[in-house]
């Protein structure tokens, strides 16, 4: 008597490849836009900090603090409001404790959108989005700032002089912008 071996076809093991690379397609696509933006949204949460940070240093020393962003919009920096701003070196990496710290953004961008009723400040590479007083308001009111990655909507920052803090906004109102980029 032969014995007879089951096996699978080739056509059953061709089936079962493609039901799994769809589902792993599938997956794939669900996780990629689940975590599309936190870059960005990691980015709008450092500018907050920062922003914190200075408000808090400068309550804490007594002396004026800037927030500025680099020209290039992938750096955010915070330093004692001097002539010597762009000058100081930074902590690396960055600590609370330091005067001055600067961080870089991964992948994401910053652009000043609006300063409200204040000009915008360009010291050499640096634009000032903030400026804290040591009383903990801010110099610059209603200053909004555009935090961008690839293709996905922006989200702002809105930041408010009388209470020297800052907000995510997902579209601002009043402010001219449509979320489009010129």
């Amino acid at each position: 008597m032969q014995q007879r071996w089951q096996a699978y076809t080739l056509l059953e093991l061709l089936v079962v490849l493609a039901v799994l690379l769809i589902v792993g397609l599938a997956v794939s696509l669900t996780l990629e836009g689940n975590y599309a933006d936190t870059r960005q949204k990691a980015a709008a949460d450092l500018l907050r900090a920062r922003i914190a940070d200075a408000r808090s240093k400068a309550m804490e020393r007594g002396q004026w603090f800037r927030v500025a962003i680099s020209s290039d919009g992938t750096r955010v920096r915070v330093a004692p409001d001097t002539p010597e701003f762009a000058a100081y070196s930074a902590d690396d990496p960055p600590v609370f404790t330091a005067a001055v710290t600067e961080d870089r953004l991964d992948k994401a961008t910053l652009a000043v959108v609006s300063t409200g009723d204040s000009e915008q400040v360009q010291d050499g590479e640096w634009i000032t989005v903030a400026t804290l007083k040591p009383d903990g308001t801010c110099k610059e009111d209603q200053v909004l700032v555009e935090v961008r990655e690839g293709n996905n909507a922006p989200i702002y920052v809105r930041i408010r002089g009388i209470t020297g803090t800052a907000a995510i906004i997902r579209t601002p109102t009043g402010s001219g912008t449509t979320g489009m980029r010129p």
